[in-house]
């Protein structure tokens, strides 16, 4: 079990973190484990302040456990952002870093940048820029949560099956998902991935970044995915930049002043790249419907998969992220020159599963339970074939159920005419509505306290005395037994005012359950009207009924004290005879007062408690009707969960809906059409026993009933969560102003009410219901894959069907678990030259270490040639004996390809460039570069410095033209090998007529080799690469790498030939006027020199102050106004590679020349050129 740090970029990154973490939470549950653990850290990166809504109804990012940075301004302007990130770098003598990529007039940029970048990624670079100390803070914040004490200590207690075992010292791994094709995640990405280089422990080496690819918008109308293709080439110009190191002298700099830096910075800001498609595998087979959110659910699932298998994770680190011998690629088409091949090629990532599918069928149960629960909530007082109108249904079954609902709340059925309402309600007063036992307490009570200590003692005393002191010590007591009958008799009205309450909910409950919403709400209006026009005047008649004079010697009482005479010796028996004698009018008088506090609480009862009951249960049913008349959404295949009426499956159904068939890369064992048959045999068996007989209708009425109140049979350790009717303000009723207990005022306030029959509710309670424990479902749900296929519950004659059964669904799964990237394979071939597509699969713990059947599935993975010999050794190493692996997870890849190989980054844009018309291609293009050309072109530092070198020498050799106005024909350059002129791109995607220079024709030219590479795979494949080719070869010919050693540049002989014969080729001649006009070889010799130092003296005006060369003042050696950066020509971007290529071939001009003259052959080899440093192609200079 690992711990990860997952960041999602831009609106795609955020969606698939959403899927993730519903995904790992729903697993999660499943284990028992109630929430993400803290060994997860989730982090959404956006533009907007807040963050948006989940996709297609889930939590978003921050909702369900995670961190959200949002980077736009409120309420702010694009410009005003600009001014103050370019004030930041104007005092940090850096403004010249996004001098020739942001917008040059940022006035022109209108879109709201609260909302989003839209769709340019140069803007959402500089929206992230403009909070990069923010960011590296938050991301640092989540990184040191991943190492708390609490963190490892709830990592280690953990127990998930298939997870393995906590290892603390295990470092974490860094996952970023991101969009290739937005405008926001786009730019930021690498932007991100370099500030998480800067946070303390992280190793980068450890870090993946999935970026789904333009293909993924296909669906999407033309104006909802505008420029998406064009930054996605963009994107790809920068991936390749950081992976060959040329971007971080860029991205150091730039973030140094911004006040994030930690020395030189890493090399490579992560470990590989994952392109996520909507293709699956070679043969770009659609994954689900294709859709943008198919493939973030489909990503998702997988990484989710990755995060919930300990040994997944190991072998990602081992196969994806380290280098692992990726196949060696043809680096005269990319990557010419870089130091290590590794780092260059693209992983890819493709996911399935195999399971049991019997948490489907689990699923399906609860969502079929839920709808019957929904539909006798809504109709459970209907009969069916009965031909009475629902009204009248409902009037029929409320008479005939009043009786016993009456009796639930200890209250008179009937109060019959006015002649006998009061001796009813006396009756239920003296006998119903408080506990007999508890009112003579209460009697005798107030009896002992307030007469017995207050009468004189008769012992001793002569009758005829002491009786007219007790009468006249009963009169004394009159007031205080009086007061202490009403006090008594107001705690009884409390209690029975809560008790009544209680039992109200209780009997609304079991009839909302029994007989459903419209029952339960008729019931309480009826009792509403019951008591205000019955109960409550009647009640209040029997207030007035106490006794005229409490203290009144009763005549039994006072014949007795008549009867007495003389010296009185049995004192006890006179006093308590007396006594007794006083016991029924304190009743009377208690049950009095009882009914006077009963009848205020009774008249308004109606509106504090029972009217916000009735509101509650009729707003219930309003939600229940609208989710049952609210069509599906959302439910197709990869949709399993849903709250949706319409989408659950009914009793009615014939057939179980096709979604429960499987997700898109998930492979059942069992069929999803035996759910129903299933269900109606388990549901029985779940409700009465597993012996038990009882009617299939009665069964779901009973389960439905249970699933509403939330009440059932338990076992163990396990309880009913109950739930339904819940009061979310308490009843203060008015008519009792203080707590008799403490004495303390009570504010009145009406009672509010919850009743929890939302659809979602329902569902929570069915799937309780389904997963109780050893219960029918259950039982059949548990079944782990070992237990399947050793047999567990099957007759003999079946298990070899089950064994042949897991073989054919392991072949399936493996083919669904390509990767979600396609490559052209003849692209393929022509980069990675004798290979043919390979897929590589890594496994989950696989439970069939010692079974037969763990052969077979061995034997399907050596019988696909395409599948490599790594994915069989990760086979055998995934066998284990786990008991409760209910599903194996299977993890596709091809080997590490060169990003060439992928049409799904490539394709989208070459047709896009091939529709547009030609006024339409200059908005393609602006603002989708957020680097300078040496941090976003595809190529190393030695490639670009090599090129530009060519130029120059083609330009000199009249093997490069350059169009004349109006610029309608290409670029084009003579290839000596087919004695040919090859075209550059045309148009060019910085045109000429946004030139600021009129010698920015090389930058514009170099910029629009990824033009060259989108249309790579067009036929003749990889020709589009042609000129590019060409114009490296003519300063260096050597392949895959520079030349070195004893290896001559190619421009010392084309030098040569050149100062000989004043030509290299048949007719072509030098584009240098003066050069051209040459006879000589020391003409030649001195006009190209000329020639060259007048380019190098124009390239020091643009070398970077203090730079070697430099000029003094030079007119961009400095950018210190926001102004001047608009005005900056991309042209010094490459003022470095100028001033190195134009000072190479000078050099290298005058040894050849000095060499003819003194008669040799040949200057030297290629290691001599360059001042003696051991190659020709120098290190250092900013691109």
């Amino acid at each position: 079990m690992r711990r990860f740090l997952v960041v999602g970029c831009g609106g795609s990154g955020g969606a698939t973190l959403s899927f993730m973490m519903d995904q790992l939470r729903s697993e999660l549950h499943a284990a028992g484990i109630d929430k993400l653990l803290p060994g997860w850290q989730f982090v959404h990166i956006d533009v907007p302040s807040a963050a948006e809504s989940g996709p297609e109804g889930l939590a978003n990012v921050p909702a369900q456990g995670g961190s959200y940075i949002g980077c736009g301004p409120q309420g702010s302007s694009y410009s005003i952002l600009d001014g103050a990130l370019s004030q930041r770098l104007v005092a940090e003598n850096s403004l010249d870093t996004i001098a020739t990529w942001a917008p040059r007039n940022p006035q022109e940029v209108t879109n709201p940048i609260s909302a989003g970048a839209g769709q340019y990624r140069a803007i959402g670079r500089m929206i992230t820029l403009s909070k990069a100390s923010e960011i590296h803070a938050r991301l640092q914040s989540a990184w040191d949560a991943l190492f708390r004490v609490e963190t490892i200590s709830a990592m280690a207690s953990a127990d998930v099956p298939g997870m393995g075992r906590f290892d603390p010292n295990e470092p974490p791994l860094v996952l970023v998902v991101s969009s290739m094709a937005g405008g926001a995640g786009a730019s930021m990405a690498l932007d991100i991935c370099r500030l998480l280089t800067l946070v303390t422990g992280l190793d980068p080496k450890l870090m993946g970044v999935f970026m789904v690819t333009p293909d993924i918008f296909e669906s999407l109308p033309e104006s909802a995915r505008i420029g998406v293709r064009a930054n996605a080439l963009a994107m790809l110009g920068e991936i390749v930049a950081s992976q060959s190191g040329a971007a971080r002298e860029h991205d150091v700099r730039l973030l140094r002043a911004l006040g994030q830096q930690h020395g030189e910075g890493e090399p490579i800001p992560f470990a590989r790249v994952f392109p996520v498609g909507r293709y699956i595998g070679a043969d770009r087979t659609q994954f689900g419907d294709g859709s943008q959110y198919a493939v973030y659910r489909g990503l998702a699932r997988g990484l989710a998969a990755l995060m919930m298998s300990g040994r997944a994770s190991d072998q990602f680190v081992s196969y994806d992220l380290g280098n692992t011998a990726s196949p060696e690629g043809d680096r005269d088409l990319l990557g010419w020159g870089i130091a290590t091949w590794d780092v260059l090629p693209w992983g890819t990532y493709g996911f399935s599963s195999l399971s049991m599918g019997r948490d489907r069928y689990a699923e399906y149960a609860a969502q079929r339970l839920a709808r019957s629960a929904v539909d006798k909530l809504l109709f459970g007082h209907m009969q069916p074939g009965n031909p009475a109108s629902s009204t009248e249904q409902l009037d029929s079954l409320l008479s005939s159920q009043w009786t016993a609902h009456c009796t639930e709340l200890r209250l008179p059925a009937s109060v019959s005419d006015e002649q006998t309402r009061v001796g009813i309600l006396g009756n239920w007063i003296g006998a119903g509505a408080f506990p007999p036992e508890a009112v003579n307490a209460t009697v005798n009570g107030l009896i002992d306290r307030q007469l017995r200590g207050y009468l004189p003692n008769p012992q001793g005393m002569n009758a005829e005395q002491w009786t007219p002191i007790f009468r006249q010590a009963l009169h004394n007591r009159r007031g205080e037994l009086a007061r202490a009958c009403a006090e008594a008799a107001y705690a009884m009205a409390y209690a029975w005012h809560n008790e009544f309450a209680d039992r109200l909910e209780r009997m609304v409950g079991v009839a909302v359950a029994n007989l459903g919403l419209p029952y339960a709400r008729e019931l309480v209006d009826k009792l509403r009207r019951y008591i205000d026009d019955a109960l409550a005047p009647g009640i209040a008649q029997l207030g007035s009924m106490g006794p005229p004079d409490i203290v009144a010697v009763p005549p039994q009482v006072d014949a007795a004290l008549r009867s007495l005479h003389g010296v009185m010796t049995n004192a006890d028996q006179v006093l308590g005879t007396a006594l007794d004698g006083f016991r029924a009018s304190v009743r009377r008088q208690l049950f009095a007062d009882a009914a006077a506090r009963i009848a205020d609480i009774m008249r308004v009862m109606g509106p504090e408690l029972l009217a916000p009951l009735r509101e509650s249960l009729g707003e219930a049913m309003i939600l229940l009707e609208k989710a049952r008349a609210d069509p599906p959404s959302d439910v197709g295949l990869a949709r399993l969960s849903t709250d949706q009426y319409s989408a659950w499956p009914a009793d009615a159904d014939e057939l179980v809906p096709p979604r429960f068939a499987e997700a898109n890369n998930e492979v059942l064992l069992i069929s999803s059409a035996a759910f129903k048959a299933r269900y109606e045999t388990d549901l029985p068996k779940a409700v009465a026993g597993a012996n038990a007989m009882i009617p299939l209708r009665g069964a779901i009425d009973e389960a439905a009933a249970s699933v509403i109140l939330g009440l059932w049979r338990t076992s163990g350790g396990y309880s009913a969560p109950g739930g339904l009717i819940t009061r979310t303000a308490t009843w203060v009723t008015r008519a009792l102003g203080t707590d008799p207990e403490t004495g303390r005022a009570r504010v009145p306030s009406m009672a509010q009410f919850d009743v929890h029959t939302r659809t979602h509710e329902l569902l929570r309670r069915a799937r309780l219901y389904v997963e109780r424990p050893g219960e029918a479902f259950e039982e059949f749900c548990k079944v782990s894959l070992r237990d399947f296929v050793a047999g567990v519950g099957a007759s003999e004659s079946e298990l070899a069907n089950r064994r042949r059964d897991i073989a054919t669904k392991f072949a399936e799964a493996l083919s669904l678990a390509r990767p979600l990237a396609s490559v052209n394979d003849q692209a393929l071939q022509r980069v990675h030259p004798g290979k043919q597509v390979e897929y590589r699969y890594k496994f989950s713990d696989v439970p069939f270490l010692g079974q037969p059947v763990a052969e077979a599935l061995a034997e399907v993975l050596r019988a696909n040639p395409r599948i490599d010999q790594a994915s069989r050794d990760n086979y055998d190493r995934s066998l284990s004996d786990e008991d409760n692996v209910t599903r194996v997870d299977i993890f596709g890849s091809y080997p590490n390809y060169s990003p060439l190989a992928f049409d799904s980054v490539l394709k989208p844009a070459a047709q896009q460039w091939s529709q547009i018309a030609g006024p339409g291609r200059k908005g393609f293009w602006r603002w989708r570069r957020s680097r300078p050309l040496s941090a976003s072109l595809p190529m190393t530092d030695d490639e670009r410095r090599v090129m530009t070198a060519g130029w120059f020498l083609g330009q000199l050799l009249g093997r490069i033209q350059i169009p004349a106005s109006p610029y309608a024909e290409p670029v084009r350059i003579f290839d000596g090998e087919t004695s040919t002129w090859v075209d550059f791109p045309n148009p060019l995607l910085t045109p000429p007529s946004d030139f600021l220079a009129p010698y920015d024709w090389l930058p514009a030219v170099l910029e629009s080799i990824l033009l060259a590479i989108a249309q790579s795979h067009e036929p003749p494949v990889m020709r589009s690469l042609r000129p590019y080719s060409v114009l490296r070869a003519l300063y260096d010919s050597h392949t895959q790498d520079p030349a070195s050693g004893i290896v001559e540049l190619s421009a010392a002989g084309l030098l040569r030939d050149f100062l000989q014969s004043g030509s290299t080729a048949p007719g072509v001649t030098s584009r240098v006027g003066p050069v051209a006009a040459a006879e000589t070889a020391d003409e030649r010799h001195e006009a190209a020199q000329t020639w060259l130092a007048t380019i190098r003296d124009v390239a020091a005006q643009y070398l970077p102050a203090g730079a070697p060369g430099a000029a003094p003042e030079g007119a961009f050696t400095t950018v210190g106004t926001r102004s001047k950066a608009a005005k900056t020509p991309i042209f010094r971007d490459l003022g470095p590679d100028v001033y190195w290529a134009t000072d190479t071939l000078i050099k290298l001009l005058d040894r050849e020349s000095a060499a003819l003259a003194a008669g040799v052959s040949s200057a030297g080899a290629a290691a001599l050129v360059d001042d003696g440093s051991p190659v020709v192609i120098p290190e250092g200079g900013t691109f």
